[in-house]
């Protein structure tokens, strides 16, 4: 009994010095980079369509996605808010008052009440009657339109919601297909507690302090060749591209939609998000 007991107080210590060596997998710590080179997997350059082709359809809504594919675009960026019920949907504001014919908090709202409002109107007569989409749905248009995401999270995201995203994506079969952004490294940290694997997009509009201080917020939990920076145009300057090419990031910019900006940008940006432009065609570099 004296040698069973040792033994086990012996396995408890190894226990412990291992546990406290590698920590646990949501332990915030640096994580080592695993080398993923995502320019194999989507291209060097990414033109990213604005919420769907949102210069003439109503923003966020099927019309617009439709619209994204016939116009050229290949990834298309759009906003995850949740009903008052839990169920993941695409708009950008928190509450439906600018984009449908109703007020009213987003959260505060059940799925179904959301799917009785008109999403389209306010854009054009043509649209009248558009629904609000759920992101189940656009997971399916993505797929059968072989079209890749960028999905904002907007708020709301917890762990259980992390798990939920990414079990969803998966059933799918598109988890390759999708990137996150979000002004929140907390959220983006959520999803990687769940699966690493994704490209991770840190959206800012302040400048190169701001990013510092997501990028290392961000790292705690994924390698650093998962991670990008999406920020507003005019904040691409010298300081933040500088510190970009330093720490090997790659540099994003939103949202243009004038010409002239994408003929003069630098040549380490590697991805535009636009209203209605394909950056890559006016790129003369």
């Amino acid at each position: 009994m004296k040698s069973l007991k040792v033994i086990l107080y012996l396995f408890l210590f190894i226990f412990f010095i291992s546990c406290s060596k590698d920590g646990s997998p949501f332990e915030e710590q640096e994580i080592v980079d695993d080398g993923i080179d995502f320019s194999l997997i989507w291209g060097t350059f990414r033109d990213v369509n604005h919420r769907g082709y949102s210069k003439t359809a109503p923003e966020n809504t099927f019309p617009a996605f439709v619209l994204s594919k016939e116009k050229g675009f290949k990834i298309i960026e759009t906003d995850l808010q949740y009903s008052k019920d839990g169920v993941p949907v695409l708009i950008h504001d928190t509450t439906v008052d600018r984009t449908s014919n109703a007020s009213g908090d987003v959260n505060k709202l059940t799925y179904e009440q959301l799917r009785t409002l008109d999403f389209g109107f306010w854009k054009s007569e043509i649209y009248a009657g558009t629904t609000i989409p759920s992101l189940e749905e656009f997971l399916s248009f993505c797929k059968e339109n072989e079209m890749k995401m960028y999905l904002e999270l907007k708020a709301g995201i917890n762990h259980a919601r992390a798990q939920e995203l990414v079990s969803l994506l998966s059933r799918y079969g598109i988890s390759q297909d999708c990137t996150f952004i979000s002004f929140s490294s907390a959220y983006l940290k959520e999803i990687a507690k769940v699966d690493r694997a994704f490209r991770f997009g840190i959206l800012d509009s302040s400048g190169t302090r701001s990013v510092k201080n997501k990028v290392e917020d961000l790292r705690k939990v994924v390698g650093l060749s998962h991670i990008f920076v999406d920020i507003n145009y005019p904040k691409a300057d010298e300081s933040l591209i500088s510190y970009c090419k330093e720490t090997g990031i790659p540099l994003e910019v939103w949202t243009v939609d004038g010409a002239d900006y994408i003929e003069t940008m630098d040549a380490y940006i590697s991805g535009v998000t636009s209203n209605s432009l394909i950056a890559s065609d006016y790129i003369t570099r």
